[in-house]
């Protein structure tokens, strides 16, 4: 979500303002913690992890063709309760996948090595965007990165 500053000042939105954007974002996402964890202990992993999803996507789709704040603030909501949603998410189907008594050790060598790949593959990615010269701007890049 880091992204979402810097898309805000690419629609012509302040520092300032961008930076109020973002703290919708991260509201919202720790209101999704509280409701997919609701909804996990009701619906089941596999189904909320799908809800989760939906509303991420569905965040995502808006935000490509945000051009006011309405919409801007429309999709931060609605993507940050997606996000919010896979936090408690990542962890129970992680254990259910893998059992609890070596949850500790899988969770963290795997997460460890999604970091590293991601980081250095990303890093390549965007550095070739932004050589690209013409076609580059930050808000491709983050709609990019973001639907990902």
């Amino acid at each position: 979500y880091t992204h979402i500053p810097i898309f805000s000042q690419d629609l012509g939105y302040s520092p300032l303002q961008a930076s109020w954007i973002y703290s919708v974002a991260a509201f919202h996402a720790a209101m999704g913690k509280i409701v997919f964890g609701r909804l996990l202990d009701n619906l089941g992993a596999r189904r909320t992890i799908f809800i989760s999803l939906l509303f991420h996507g569905l965040g995502i789709a808006i935000l490509i063709f945000a051009t006011n704040l309405f919409m801007l603030l429309i999709a931060v909501m609605i993507m940050g309760l997606g996000l919010g949603g896979t936090i408690p998410l990542m962890n129970s189907t992680f254990a259910i996948a893998f059992g609890w008594t070596i949850y500790g050790t899988n969770a963290n060598n795997s997460s460890t090595i999604i970091r590293m790949a991601i980081r250095h593959i990303w890093q390549l990615y965007f550095g070739f965007f932004y050589k690209c010269g013409s076609m580059y701007n930050r808000r491709n890049c983050c709609i990019i990165f973001t639907s990902s």
